[in-house]
Order: structure tokens, then sequence, then C-alpha cells
């Protein structure tokens, strides 16, 4: 049985009838009404016991049935045809247009990717965060009070759905005496958070193998045996990985190193790794911090075909992340606690908010609009700006410059769109309750609340605008071998005609193969749009770089004309901090060597490097070593993030050719797994190409 069964719908549903309805929301302040709303939704919602797991939090269609199942699908249906049936805009705005046309994405500034402060419930339960709000009400001023009363509201709306379950639940209202009851407090937070955001995105968990150590070891020593505790963890697993409540990209991290310098490493760490090579699931995620402390049999549990074969885990430099961190402004007596958020993201959990998809910037287009007067190959550009290219080049600094200059106009235009979209959306106190400093300055966690806010910005096309820029540079400034006006042509219309030139800008150097020219002029516009983003920063948000793409990647090539790359119109560009497939001739070590030749600090948004490898690979001890001694040589060289997939490219194949026999094939798609037949069919392809080249 599904035990969430359409519960988004029926979440989104709940709220519109609540906001029009329900009459105890009506004249209270905005927190208050908003806890309330996430109260009443919490009591309305059906719930139910599937069978599937010993923890409960289920809820949705399949536990209702006769009459009330009937009411509930007509309620549904009529939800379906009122939002069809709603009048749209009479024409979309420019920044609508950007993304149709283009691909840049400017968010609402939220949506989850949070990690909130799981230690302290589970140490403490709701009711010690409760007793620290009355300490912070006497005296305090009507807006702050206004949050903190509705934070008191929301945390006892989560203790109470708890209730509805088992009336003598003591968790989460009561710190978490067992491991049991750890994971259960875990997943009912989760659950908290994501109907308190209206969004299921990327809800990560921090340093589980930290703050639940003490209540594993305390069953432990109380004679429960490992076994429990694993089949305890499974079921916990198996509520994160069901698709129908929340998205694959749910982060647990496991070992790196504490503030006195030993590995954080421990037996609750391999028994997640144990359980988690047996049950070969999509989510949670296992985000492994690696450093010299990381001792090799436990490297050896984490490189075994249970877990490669399906995308797992992502490998994090322990020291590259802290310094990234550090480059962002957190103080080295923080460092220690860092997690890694959701697929890429490198966050303080409990401390910050984190929007990690604030902006999307295609930088080919900023090239596009250098080479063309100040347009874009295709089409016109909807937002006007006011950098203007010159009527021709001097040399190629100029040109470099132009293009850094429509980069650096393009990332202010769409932060600040993203933050005043973010100065829009409610206050949510279930989830500032959980996030320190929140309740101490009376402020929501997107209005000022948190002790770090970020705003990342994904600069997709970094790689294919450094290679363009080079190949024009070589073949127009150094050699004159072609004009830029000829170039420009071929390009704009597909190379068509052009089967010449074609070949001569793919056989200029490329990043991935440790070039030094390639791997320079990267690392030059790396700098400059790093620069460009944090520059933007203020002492209340830090504008983080990234060059994280996911599968979007693909979609956002089909819309982005031929590039001077050598990429035709349509191809996807390049994923996350790699290549295109067939780029990195010169294999793994070369591209890593690519990879980190720019300074990957600067990018603390973070981003992934995709690694596909044969399974053989990891058959034996040799094959691991030298695995292992790869990833430790990339992170020492400064790379922050890894991701490997351990499939052959044939499996891929056959899983397109008879989608239903291959319904269990899991793959990395570049910052979570996934089914292998849920992606889209050019998804497919361009992972089967990455697979054929290792990358």
């Amino acid at each position: 049985m599904n035990g969430y069964e359409r519960i988004w719908p029926m979440l989104r549903t709940l709220r519109r009838e609540l906001e029009r309805e329900f009459p105890a929301a009506a004249g209270v302040s905005v927190p208050e009404r908003e806890a309330l709303l996430f109260a009443e939704t919490l009591k309305r919602i059906p719930v139910g016991r599937s069978g599937r797991t010993t923890l409960f939090g289920e809820m949705g269609l399949a536990f209702v049935a006769g009459a009330e199942r009937a009411a509930w699908e007509q309620r549904l249906r009529a939800a379906e045809d009122a939002a069809a049936a709603a009048p749209t805009s009479s024409a979309p705005d420019a920044f609508q247009e950007m993304d149709r046309c283009f691909g840049f994405l400017c968010s609402d500034g939220g949506g989850a990717h949070t990690t909130v402060d799981y230690g302290t419930v589970v140490a403490h339960g709701l009711k010690g965060v409760v007793a620290r709000i009355d300490r912070e009400l006497p005296g305090a001023a009507p807006a702050k009070r206004d949050l903190l009363a509705g934070m008191q509201t929301a945390l006892r709306a989560l203790a109470e759905f708890a209730r509805r379950y088992d009336p003598a639940s003591r968790v989460p209202w009561e710190p978490a005496a067992t491991f049991a009851e750890g994971l259960q407090t875990l997943w009912l937070v989760t659950v908290g958070i994501a109907v308190s955001e209206q969004a299921p995105w990327s809800i990560s968990l921090g340093r589980v193998d930290q703050y639940l150590f003490d209540r594993y070891r305390a069953d432990r020593a109380a004679g429960v045996p490992e076994t429990v505790l694993a089949a305890q963890l499974a079921d916990f697993f198996r509520m994160l990985d069901n698709p129908e409540f929340a998205d694959a990209a749910v982060a647990l991290n496991l070992g790196g190193r504490d503030a006195a310098g030993r590995s954080q490493f421990n037996e609750l760490s391999r028994l997640v790794v144990t359980v988690a090579a047996e049950l070969r699931l999509p989510a949670p995620l296992l985000a492994v911090h690696v450093d010299d402390t990381l001792a090799p049999e436990d490297f050896d549990r984490l490189c075994v075909p249970e877990l490669l074969t399906v995308g797992q885990p992502t490998f994090y430099g322990e020291d590259a992340c802290r310094r990234a961190l550090a480059c962002r402004g957190v103080p080295a007596a923080e460092l220690p606690e860092w997690a890694a958020n959701s697929c890429m993201g490198l966050m303080m959990p409990g401390r910050e908010w984190a929007d990690m998809w604030g902006s999307v910037i295609i930088l080919p287009v900023a090239l596009e609009l250098a080479l063309n007067g100040g347009h874009p190959f295709n089409g016109e550009l909807p937002l006007p700006l006011a950098t203007v290219p010159p009527a021709a080049y001097r040399d190629f600094a100029e040109l470099f410059d132009t293009v850094c200059a429509y980069a650096d106009e393009l990332t202010g235009v769409y932060i600040a769109e993203t933050e005043r979209r973010r100065a829009l959306r409610l206050p949510n106190p279930f989830v500032s309750a959980l996030l320190d400093d929140c309740m101490e300055r009376g402020l929501d966690r997107l209005h000022g609340g948190v002790r770090y806010r970020t705003l990342t910005v994904e600069t997709f096309g970094l790689v294919n605008c450094a290679d363009a820029l080079l190949a024009v540079k070589r073949l127009v400034f150094d050699t004159a071998e072609f004009s830029l006006a000829a170039l420009t042509a071929a390009a704009k219309n597909d190379y068509a005609d052009a089967a010449a030139l074609l070949q001569r800008v793919k056989n200029q150097p490329k990043y991935g193969n440790a070039d030094a020219e390639a791997d320079g002029m990267l690392a030059a516009l790396a700098a400059r749009v790093a620069n460009s983003i944090i520059g933007r920063s203020t002492p209340e948000v830090a504008c983080a770089p990234s060059l994280h793409t996911l599968t979007g990647n693909v979609d956002r090539g089909a819309r982005t004309a031929a590039s001077l790359d050598g990429r035709r119109r349509g191809e996807p560009l390049a994923k996350n901090a790699g290549t295109r497939p067939g780029i990195a001739a010169a294999g793994h070590t070369s591209l890593l060597l690519s990879a980190s030749a720019f300074n990957q600090a600067e990018f603390f948004g973070g981003q992934p490097v995709d690694l596909s490898l044969d399974p053989a690979l990891f058959a034996t001890p040799e094959g691991r070593r030298r695995f292992q001694a790869l990833v430790r040589t990339y992170f020492q060289r400064g790379g922050l993030q890894l991701q490997v997939n351990g499939l052959s490219p044939e499996r891929l194949r056959q899983a397109m050719r008879e989608p239903e026999r291959h319904h269990d094939l899991i793959v990395r798609i570049g910052g979570f797994s996934m089914r292998f037949t849920s992606l889209s069919r050019e998804v497919q392809q361009d992972m089967v190409a990455r697979f054929e080249t290792g990358v």
C-alpha cells in the first residue's frame, strides 16, 4: 500500500480551503496565521499506517475509504478544475521569457532545501525548544512576540500530529530516549518542514551519525542487538525513499573530523553504510567526508558494488569544503560542524537557510551577446541590459572583459529579482523555531533571523564558454585563421555548410584533459564569475557561486544556440564541473587535474565532478585502492565533491530497450540518485554517452 497516495495535491487543497474558510486564522498576526494554518492542516490530513515500516507518519488517500474517500476525490478534482480554469497573465514577464527562451531561472528565495537543528530536538524534544521560546517572551516587542507565539503553536501542532498515530507517543515532544525514538523524531520533523514549507525538496538531515550516536550506544549497552538497530534504520530509510512524499536529495552526512582533529566516522556511521548497501535505495544520499582520518577499511566499506552501482555515496573533501566555507565567512570554530545539504550544498546545519537554486545563469548567452552586437544568436533578449559591446574588438582581452561584463550584469539582475521575490514570501514559524538565532532575534528564517543565509547562483555552461573563448582566442586573435565575424556567423547558423570551421573549433584544446592553456582559460573565467557573484553579497546574505546542474544541462542545452566550443544547437551543456561526453579524452586523472586547476573554494555553493567507472574496478582490493588514491589526490588539490556511477553503458541501453525489466536500475543523475527508467529519453541518452566516455 502506498501511504502517500496523492499527498501533495491533498495538502495544497487543504491549504487553499483553510485560507478561505478557517475563521481562527482571521484577525491574527501573519506568523500566528501561518502557524494556525499549519496546525489545522496536520489535524485534517488523513493519516494511518501502511505496515511497510515500524515508524509512523504516513498520510494520504490510502487511509480513507467509502464516502470519505469519494468526498476527498471530489475535492481534489474540483481543485484541479479550478486551477486549470484560473486566468493566466495576459503576457509573460521578462523573467518568464528568459527561462522559456534561454533557460535562465529566478527563484522566489525559498522552498525547503534546508537542514534544521535536528540534534536539539532529539536531545531536548520540542518541549525544550518551547521552553527556550518561553524565556524570550517577557519584554519582547510586539512583532517578536507574534513570531514566538506562532513558533509555539507550530511546534505543539507537530506533537499533536504524532499523537494522532499514537496517543502515548513521547516524541517529538519529549527527548528521544532510544535510537528508535530518535529516528521517529527525525521523520516527524522532516514531515513538519515539508508541510510547513509546502515543498518537500531536499530536506537533509545533517550529522546523523553524531547526534544519534549516544542513543545508538546506549541501546547497544542495554543489550539491544545490532540487527534490531539495523532493522530500525532500514525502516527509516524506507520512509525517506518514498517518492510520493519527498525527493531523493535528502542527505545524511558521515565522518569528518571533530574540533580536536579526531575522526568522526564511528560505529553508527558503519551501520548506516551497511544498511544502505543492503537496501540499495536512491535515498537517503550518503554524503561522506573524506580526509586523512578516514581509515582505509572504512573507505573500503564505501567502495563496494552494492553502493557504487546505485550512485552511492557522494564523496566530499573535508579540508577543501572547510576552506570553501571559510571563504564564505564561516568562523574556524564552527567548521567542524559543517554538512552537505541536499545534493551539493555546503552549509552549517541548524544555523542556515540556503536558497540553493536562487538563480541560474546561462553563461554562453553572455558570449553570444558579446559577439553579436548585444543580441543573442536566437531571438531577442527580453531584459534590457546596459552593457554595450564595442563595434570591433582591439584584442582578446577586450572581448573577454565584455563577456564578463554581460555575465556580471545578468547576475546582478537575477540576484536582485530573487531578493525582491524572497521579501514577499510568508514567514514559517515552524522552521524558524528550529534554526539558530531566529527566536532570539524575533525574525523569520528568510527575513534576517538565521545566522547564515545563502543565495546560490548556478552558472551553467561555464566550461562551454571557457572552451569557446579559447577557440576564439587561438583562431582569431592568435593566428587570424578566421575572422570573428566568420566564427560568429557559423555558430549562429549551427555550423551549416561550415564543416571545416567546425572541425578546427573542435580541434582546439579543451578543459578536462589537463591542458594548461584550456585549464588556464577556465580558471580565469571562473575567477571573474566568482568575483561577480561574491561581490553582491551583503551582511545579510552570502551570494554563493556554483556550477551545479543536476540534469538541467540537457534541457538548458536544448534552449541554447550552437557554441564556439564545437557544441551544436540543442546539445547538452557541460555537466556540473565536468565536460561534455567525448571531450575528456585523456581519462579520469586528467579530468580531475583540470577540475582542480581553478579555485573551487570560491565556488562555495558547491559543484561535483561526475565519474562513470567500470564496475570491475571495485571487484579487487587493488582497484579500490587506485580509486581511493584518485579521490584523495583530487581533494588534496582542492576539489570539493565527487560522485560516482559504477554501471556499464550496456546495462543502460538494455534498460532503454526493456524498461519494464529494469525498473530498479538506479543511477546518480548529477546530485542525487533516481531510477533510470523514470528519466526522460533525452536525459537517458545523455547518460549513456557520459558512461561511454567516463564522465
